[in-house]
């Protein structure tokens, strides 16, 4: 019989809850930030919960040509990123669940999926378009990612996300957070990898996926990609936080480290410019061999 833990239990659901509710300021406090640095007022940091509700007001229309894929897509892609959210305790409270580094991988990839299939279930060209972007992206950046997460693995000699906990705290973790960064940039479609904001169909990734979807659909779709970017950070922090006894203190710390990822976010979409798609395979590279250094730098010590 399988027992359960009530505090793991409390601690998971309120951590959902705090995916849930702050994931749409993180991305109005980087929009807040980018129009400053801009010489703009710029919207309010409230206004992705604005725009949410606005989507959840409408009417809700797909291709005819597609499937009830389509309708499933953008709950099974939120639901995959929801499950990832209890996956790692970015509170700082250590749970016992057990759950290992390639499950939370693979809830991203089966998120991944989906969306790129709903891109390609309306039938239009830049829907197409845009999932096949996504793969490319795809095929780049999670090796990156799995080499990171590794290489951390090989530093507590475990696949379990709680013996990770400010686990990058050390020589190897500086080439690692470097690495983990731009993955974080990467998978939440940022700048220079992909334009958020923009609003040409040729130019775009993640947004040609769901050009075809409106209301409450949509309005899924950008939860989802909001709470994928705020679980990103969290991870980022949770790993590349010093490891501070007291909880107060810690959960102080991690905020700022937080708050100061944001901000580096905000800061590197305002002073560079989209990269040609021909050119992202070089530039993961290079990500990538910063994870291979660090690995290195593990077996010589």
């Amino acid at each position: 019989m399988v027992s359960i833990n009530p505090s793991l239990v409390l601690v998971s659901i309120i951590q959902v809850i705090i995916a849930l509710v702050f994931s749409p300021l993180v991305s109005g406090v980087i929009k807040k930030i980018k129009s400053r640095f801009q010489s703009r007022k710029g919207a309010t940091i409230f206004q992705p919960y604005r725009d949410l509700l606005k989507f959840f007001k409408k009417e809700s229309t797909i291709s005819e040509n597609s499937s009830i894929i389509s309708i499933f897509a953008p709950f099974i892609v939120f639901a995959s990123y929801l499950s990832a959210c209890v996956l790692f305790p970015f509170l700082g409270f250590k749970n016992s669940s057990g759950y290992d580094l390639i499950t939370f991988i693979y809830c991203f990839g089966v998120a991944r999926f989906f969306i790129a299939l709903a891109g390609m279930e309306s039938g239009s060209s830049f829907g197409g378009m845009g999932s096949s972007r996504e793969m490319m992206i795809s095929a780049l950046s999670e090796p990156v990612f799995s080499i990171v997460l590794f290489a951390l693995s090989l530093s507590v000699l475990s696949y379990n996300l709680n013996s990770m906990l400010s686990s990058g705290w050390s020589i190897p973790g500086i080439l690692l957070s470097i690495s983990m960064f731009i993955i974080v940039i990467a998978e939440s479609s940022r700048l220079p990898v992909d334009n958020p904001d923009t609003h040409l169909e040729l130019t775009m990734v993640h947004e040609g996926m769901i050009l075809e979807y409106s209301g409450p659909l949509l309005g899924i779709f950008h939860y989802a990609s909001m709470l994928k970017q705020f679980i990103l950070i969290a991870l980022f922090v949770s790993i590349f936080s010093p490891n501070i006894e007291n909880l107060v203190l810690d959960i102080f710390v991690k905020f700022l480290l937080f708050l100061l990822i944001v901000f580096l976010i905000a800061f590197i979409e305002s002073i560079v410019p989209k990269m040609r798609l021909f050119k992202l395979p070089g530039f993961f590279f290079a990500t990538g061999i910063l994870g291979v250094l660090a690995i290195l730098i593990y077996f010589i010590k």
